[in-house]
């Protein structure tokens, strides 16, 4: 079986494996190499993929929120903003950012 009929055998919907068959050939790297891919199967494949992006886009979003606002951090994880070390009594902060892997001094 020349590479032109196995190529319009699979193009027309004709599975793998029949082609295989139907060629004599035992593995799918030997169909590989008569399957040539040409530029109109390249420019089809391009408007297909084109196609289905767009109405995808198209499509509302199927994921609901699980809460109605914004997650926020807890208090005891918050960094605060322009403390210096004159507010704490001339001494470092106490607390430590427990993100980072550090506890706070005992």
């Amino acid at each position: 079986m020349p590479g032109s009929a196995a190529r319009n055998a699979i193009r027309s919907g004709v599975p793998e494996q029949v082609v295989m068959d139907l060629g004599g050939w035992r593995t799918r790297s030997v169909l590989a190499r008569h399957n040539v891919t040409s530029v109109k199967d390249l420019a089809d494949a391009l408007e297909r993929v084109t196609r289905y992006v767009s109405e995808r886009a198209a499509e509302a979003p199927k994921v609901q929120p699980l809460r109605a606002e914004p997650a926020q951090k807890p208090a005891q994880f918050a960094r605060k903003r322009g403390s210096s070390s004159e507010e704490t009594g001339g001494k470092r902060s106490e607390s430590r950012v427990a993100a980072r892997g550090v506890e706070p001094r005992t």
